[in-house]
């Protein structure tokens, strides 16, 4: 039974945090993919029960068990990179009406794939990281 109200790990200020985003991190861009990440990544790692009990816990100001402390501790860190893995290609490149393209200040240049690439893969080493502990 997948839970019908939304509770994230995480929220921006953790993935200023934690992540290299750092304080220039625009949480409009971001905030949308905590709990999109949250239900692809997590949901799967942490099993659908015990995902729907934490998400529980949160949404009515509950208190973790020691051992569900752990967890959701190293959930949230997984989660912090896998969020900024999710939001990186729509922050990096805006859809514009010229197409695909990547703003520079006030200038605007087109992206490189390899670039968007490296990136990405970056962060998606670290939330693995994170998830398989």
């Amino acid at each position: 039974m997948a839970a019908t109200f939304s509770s994230t790990f995480i929220d921006i200020n953790y993935i200023k945090y934690m992540t290299p985003m750092g304080a220039n991190l625009d949480p409009v861009q971001v905030a949308p993919f905590i709990l999109e990440s949250q239900d692809i990544y997590i949901q799967d790692i942490l099993g659908g029960a015990f995902y729907d009990h934490l998400c529980y816990v949160i949404y009515t100001a509950g208190t973790f068990t020691a051992d569900e402390s752990v967890v959701v501790e190293l959930a949230s860190k997984s989660l912090a990179y896998w969020t900024v893995y999710e939001a990186l290609p729509h922050i990096t490149i805006k859809i514009r009406n010229i197409g695909l393209a990547q703003t520079q200040g006030d200038n605007v240049q087109v992206s490189s794939m390899e670039q968007l690439r490296y990136i990405r893969n970056e962060i998606k080493d670290k939330a693995e990281f994170w998830a398989k502990r």
